[in-house]
C-alpha cells in the first residue's frame, strides 16, 4: 500500500473520525495512484512509469517477466521474457503464440504468420516459419537438374538416366516436366531426362543457330570444313642416259647396232643423251595426324572436350 494511503487510514483509526466523501475519494485515489512506486490508474487504464496512460496498460521503461533470469536486465525501453508468451489465444503457449497483428517497426505492419507449406505474396507484411521457407524452396527446385559429386542421388533427387517413374509417386515432378522426356507406359509412368554421357546445352529458343525443340537430343558431329593443299610442284634438274653401240653394219648413223660381247669384248661405240622429265602439279592426300615432339595427338571414335564424370540428378 502506498505511504499516503497508510497515513490517511492511520489518521482515521487514531481519531475515530468518519471520513468525508472528499477524504474517502483521496483514500481511493491513493490506493490506485502510487507516485512513490511510479504507478497511475485513470479511467480503467493503468500506467507504469506513465502519468497519463492512453492505453489499457502503458509501460515506460524496460520490463522483465519470468523467473530464472536473475542478474539479466531488459534492454532500455524493451522487454525481457523468460518462458513462453501467449497473446489473444487459448492454446498451450509456444515461445510466441500470437493471434492478431504485430507491428515490428516503421510502416510495415505484420498481417499474419504464414502456414507451413506456402509463403504469402506480400512478404513485407508476413512472418514465415522456417518450415514454410524450406517447403517453398523445396517446391521451387522441383524440375531443376544439378551435378552431384556422389555416385548415388541424394534424398529428394532422381538420377537422370532416362528411367520410367510413377506419375503418382512423383506427382510434383510430373506436373513440372510432364512427358517431355518420355511418355513412360503412356498411363501411369513418365521418363526423366537421360543425361548419361551427355553435355547440357543452352536451348536456342530463337533458333539463331538452328531450330530445335526444347529437351530434344542432339547427336555428335563435326562442323563441315575442308583442308586445302595450296599445291606444289616437283622439278627435274636434268639427268643422262648412256648407251653403248656395237659395230657399224652400214653407212650412216642409223646403221649402228647394240652389241654385247658375253666374253668381255670391247664395245664398238657409245653415246650420251641429256633429258628432262615432264612433271605436273600434284596435291597431297592428308591422313591421320601423328604425334610430333612433345605434342600428343589424341583421336578416337568421338569428338569431345576435357571433362569430369559427375552424377546428374533432377529434383522431384
Amino acid at each position: 500500500m502506498p505511504e499516503k494511503s497508510r497515513e490517511i487510514l492511520k489518521k482515521y483509526f487514531e481519531t475515530g473520525d468518519t471520513p468525508t466523501s472528499a477524504d474517502f475519494s483521496d483514500l481511493i485515489d491513493s490506493t490506485i495512484i502510487s507516485e512513490d512506486d511510479n504507478v497511475w490508474a485513470f479511467d480503467g487504464k493503468l500506467g507504469i512509469g506513465a502519468r497519463s496512460p492512453e492505453n489499457n496498460l502503458e509501460v515506460t521503461g524496460n520490463v522483465r517477466i519470468g523467473s530464472g533470469i536473475v542478474g539479466e536486465k531488459a534492454p532500455t525501453d524493451g522487454l525481457l521474457v523468460k518462458g513462453g508468451i501467449q497473446i489473444g489465444v487459448s492454446e498451450t503457449p509456444a515461445l510466441l503464440n500470437l493471434n492478431g497483428s504485430l507491428r515490428i517497426s516503421g510502416s510495415n505492419s505484420v498481417k499474419k504468420i504464414s502456414g507451413d507449406q506456402s509463403l504469402s505474396e506480400n512478404s513485407e507484411t508476413s512472418l514465415v516459419t522456417e518450415r514454410a521457407i524450406k517447403a517453398y524452396v523445396d517446391n521451387l527446385l522441383v524440375g531443376s537438374i544439378t551435378a552431384f559429386a556422389t555416385d548415388t542421388p541424394p534424398e529428394g533427387w532422381l538420377e537422370c538416366n532416362g528411367y520410367m517413374h510413377s506419375r503418382e509417386k512423383y506427382k510434383r515432378l510430373f506436373k513440372k516436366i510432364g512427358t517431355q522426356f518420355g511418355h513412360g507406359d503412356g498411363a501411369t509412368t513418365f521418363n526423366v531426362p537421360n543425361l548419361q554421357g551427355q553435355f547440357i546445352r543452352g536451348w536456342d529458343r530463337e533458333g539463331l543457330i538452328e531450330t530445335r525443340e526444347f529437351g530434344s537430343h542432339q547427336s555428335d558431329q563435326i562442323q563441315t570444313h575442308v583442308h586445302n593443299d595450296q599445291g606444289h610442284s616437283h622439278s627435274d634438274r636434268g639427268h643422262t642416259h648412256s648407251v653403248q653401240l656395237g659395230n657399224n653394219t652400214g653407212s650412216g648413223p642409223d646403221n649402228w647396232v647394240m652389241h654385247c660381247d658375253p666374253h668381255g669384248g670391247d664395245w664398238g661405240h657409245s653415246t650420251t643423251t641429256t633429258g628432262y622429265a615432264d612433271l605436273k602439279n600434284g596435291f597431297a592426300k592428308i591422313g591421320e595426324p601423328n604425334n610430333s615432339g612433345d605434342i600428343e595427338v589424341r583421336h578416337g571414335p568421338e569428338t569431345r572436350p576435357k571433362n569430369v564424370a559427375l552424377l546428374y540428378c533432377i529434383k522431384y
